[in-house]
């Protein structure tokens, strides 16, 4: 895979990180601003973030990176309330599973 040398205008570097481990992005955009001044002051270029459905884009998590010039690399999944059974899909026959046996 080429990995281009700018985006945007902005160096791509191979730092990255990993948001939080959960599919919901409504609090932390309470203070976007901080949180994407943080990643790129410390240069990051990238960051995985999971959602579950579209929570990344109707939060406003993938504009506020996006415009901060910081590309989303999205993971798609359901994650269970710890201590609750869930659906969990497998992606190569469909069929439901449960988290707990």
């Amino acid at each position: 895979m080429d990995i281009p040398p700018s985006v945007s205008g902005r160096e791509v570097t191979p730092r990255g990180v990993h948001l939080h481990p959960f599919g919901y992005h409504d609090f932390c955009m309470q203070d976007a601003d901080y949180w994407c001044d943080l990643l790129v002051s410390m240069g990051t270029s990238w960051v995985v973030a999971l959602t579950e459905s579209d929570a990344f884009t109707t939060s406003g998590a993938a504009e506020a990176l996006l415009e901060a010039e910081i590309i989303p690399i999205v993971r798609f999944g359901y994650q269970s309330t710890p201590g609750m059974a869930g659906p969990l899909k497998s992606c190569t026959d469909g069929k439901s599973r449960s988290s707990k046996p």
